[in-house]
């Protein structure tokens, strides 16, 4: 007689057990991710000021964040010169 895996029906067979969890678990996702959007959208933005202005425009709940990226170093930014020179 041939072994069965673990969590596993023979072949040509459900395990109903599994069936059950695995809806269980893709329902409680469902519904935590149904709980998120009714909570309404809330955004950081850091980049481009008008997409702000254009989230809050239409009454989104926006915070806008002054960030840029850091500055790069001479050094590095020589290497790169000379590896698109080839």
């Amino acid at each position: 007689m041939r072994q069965q895996r673990a969590g596993r029906a023979p072949c040509g067979r459900v395990d109903l057990e599994e069936v059950g969890r695995v809806t269980q678990e893709k329902n409680e996702k469902a519904g935590k991710i149904s709980s998120l959007l009714k909570s309404g959208v809330r955004v950081v933005n850091f980049g481009m000021e008008s997409f702000y202005n254009d989230l809050k425009e239409q009454g989104v709940s926006v915070v806008q964040l002054d960030w840029r990226p850091p500055v790069a170093k001479k050094d590095l930014l020589s290497k790169l010169k000379k590896l698109k020179q080839g």
